[in-house]
């Protein structure tokens, strides 16, 4: 298998291959379309620090945001669905894009929270027809 040292070969020279095959075993394999060179000759970085929640599109690439009406259609409402991660964190970035108030009062004096989270079915519940307006602001932000 491998050389056998002969009176002609000096034992610097038997070791050169040798030294050739480490550095090659060292060093990894460069691949011209690694995302690693792609950042590092282009100085690509990240523009927006990643967001704690994720609302992920349906299997027809829509966003998960509908509206409906409840109580013979006086009471609307638009629900924000498929949400992954801090659900309190997405009710309070609605709340502040769409400029509402933390809690509305009814005819009675009652508080009403104006956006509620519905931690079973882990969806964020906003009062009134905001569809478009959510919609324009989960698009804004890269959903």
């Amino acid at each position: 298998m491998y050389p056998t040292p002969t009176s002609s070969a000096t034992h610097s020279q038997l070791q050169q291959p040798q030294q050739q095959e480490q550095e090659q075993r060292q060093m990894p394999p460069q691949h011209p379309y690694s995302l690693k060179s792609q950042i590092q000759n282009h100085n690509l970085t990240p523009t927006l620090s990643p967001l704690p929640y994720l609302v992920v599109r349906t299997p027809s690439k829509n966003l998960p945001i509908y509206q409906t009406s409840k109580s013979g259609g006086s009471k609307h409402i638009t629900t924000i669905r498929k949400i992954k991660g801090d659900l309190q964190g997405l009710a309070n970035a609605v709340r502040t894009a769409l400029g509402l108030e933390e809690y509305i009062t009814d005819v009675r004096g009652r508080k009403k929270p104006n956006v509620v989270i519905n931690w079973t079915t882990r969806h964020v519940v906003v009062r009134g027809w905001r569809g478009p307006e959510i919609k324009r602001w989960a698009e804004a932000n890269g959903f």
